[in-house]
């Protein structure tokens, strides 16, 4: 099923419904939907690469958006809608991971999940269930989501379908390294500040 929405979406990155397309599918991703708008960000960049930054701040305004949905999910309808979306995703233990990482790390957790493949839509979710500071909470998507999107606009517009190779080939790899740097720089701000 996901495998023929992950088609349909790809093909749609042709239309003239494209931006609008990605705006609703980077919304409704960082909330509840499974697939990342990586899916129609990349085929769009790659057909009209001078677009990348437009593509790349379209989907960064629309995740951004979903994600203050997901926030208000987690911090109004907890027990009515997020509980479900959890379990839907079968993501209890991941859900516990993210409350012991608010914990310790609040903005550094949702920059984190923003920038890497990790699923944004738990973390947008446990912002609100853990009453994470609204402002900061925005700040960290934008600047995380906004920093993945546009990198990868970025490296889509310079280097084409190497940058595609390289991402798929690496992206494990990258997340790892980028929550190591995230650690990293949360360590070295406790021990500044």
């Amino acid at each position: 099923m996901f495998e023929n929405l992950k088609a349909k979406i790809e093909k749609s990155a042709n239309s003239k419904w494209a931006v609008v397309t990605l705006a609703v599918v980077s919304f409704i991703e960082s909330s509840f939907f499974p697939l990342p708008p990586d899916v129609i960000l990349i085929p769009m960049v790659m057909l009209k690469k001078k677009k990348w930054v437009y593509y790349s701040l379209v989907c960064t305004a629309g995740s951004v958006a979903g994600g203050l949905v997901g926030y208000l999910i987690g911090f109004q309808f907890y027990d009515h809608v997020a509980v479900k979306l959890i379990d839907f995703y079968h993501a209890r233990h991941q859900f516990k991971l993210v409350e012991s990482f608010y914990q310790q790390y609040g903005f550094f957790a949702v920059f984190t999940a923003g920038f890497t493949p990790i699923p944004y839509k738990v973390f947008t979710i446990a912002a609100g269930v853990f009453k994470m500071n609204l402002a900061s909470f925005a700040i960290a998507s934008i600047v995380g989501r906004g920093g993945r999107f546009l990198l990868e606009g970025f490296l889509i517009f310079k280097f084409g379908e190497r940058a595609i190779v390289f991402m798929e080939k690496h992206a494990f790899l990258a997340t790892v390294i980028t929550v190591i740097l995230v650690i990293l720089a949360v360590v070295l701000w406790k021990i500044w500040v």
